[in-house]
């Protein structure tokens, strides 16, 4: 694991993610090198606030396996959703996708998480929106004229998983 590459990269795609896609694209991490060592540490370090901010255990392990889950079926499904858009099928390119776009929800997680009082900081999840509106572009080859429909498309079937995942998952872990 490697702390500079993940606030280098982090620095990147929050202030100048055009420039940030373009190397990203080129890059060849695989999709779990984009889990080990991107994803997990960021969720580690906010499961690690949370418990800070006086979770319980069954919280922290539902903030723990709920963004894996949600990151590879949201991948998976704006993957199959390509061609319909006129843009290439990468799952490594979707993967990198919908990790990268979740940076901003991952930071604000860690500092979120350690008093609620700091809930407010959630809101900055939402720029992971515009990361995507920017990357979805380079890295599906998607046509400008494809990009709205493709995004909202993206936009809902995230919504969707996550909903899902908290209702399957959630109630079972937070009730107990």
């Amino acid at each position: 694991m490697d702390i500079q590459y993940i606030i280098d990269r982090a620095q990147g795609i929050i202030l100048n993610p055009k420039e940030e896609w373009r190397k990203i694209k080129e890059e060849p991490a695989s999709n779990a090198d984009l889990l080990l060592y991107y994803v997990l540490p960021l969720v580690v370090m906010a499961v690690f606030t949370g418990f800070i901010g006086s979770w319980s255990l069954t919280i922290a392990v539902f903030q723990l396996i709920s963004p894996f889950i949600g990151i590879v079926i949201a991948a998976y499904v704006i993957n199959e959703l390509a061609e319909k858009f006129n843009s290439t099928k990468s799952l490594n390119n979707a993967f990198k996708l919908v990790v990268y776009a979740a940076t901003p929800s991952l930071l604000a997680a860690i500092v979120a998480n350690l008093s609620f009082l700091l809930g407010w900081v959630s809101l900055f999840g939402l720029y992971g929106i515009y990361l995507f509106w920017v990357g979805i572009s380079p890295m599906m080859d998607t046509p400008q004229d494809k990009r709205l429909g493709y995004v909202l498309a993206s936009a809902l079937v995230i919504v969707i998983i996550q909903i899902v995942l908290f209702t399957l998952i959630g109630p079972s872990m937070m009730w107990r």
